[in-house]
């Protein structure tokens, strides 16, 4: 839980000479590891690809 704030300190600290892009897949990110761990504490564990399997056809489904 520390890892990912520090994690989000350090990209703000980067988003002024960063790329949008880079940004936004920073975010992507960090929520995809927040929620694999929160899975994890709750004993939901499904892998890190699954989910974001799972999110990419949510996304497109709702395009």
């Amino acid at each position: 839980m520390e890892r990912v704030r520090e994690s989000e300190e350090k990209s703000e600290k980067k988003s002024e000479h960063g790329s949008v892009e880079t940004e936004k897949r920073r975010a992507r990110t960090l929520r995809t590891y927040l929620r694999d761990y929160e899975a994890c504490v709750m004993g939901e564990r499904k892998s890190i690809k699954t989910k974001i399997y799972e999110e990419e056809q949510e996304r497109r489904n709702h395009s």
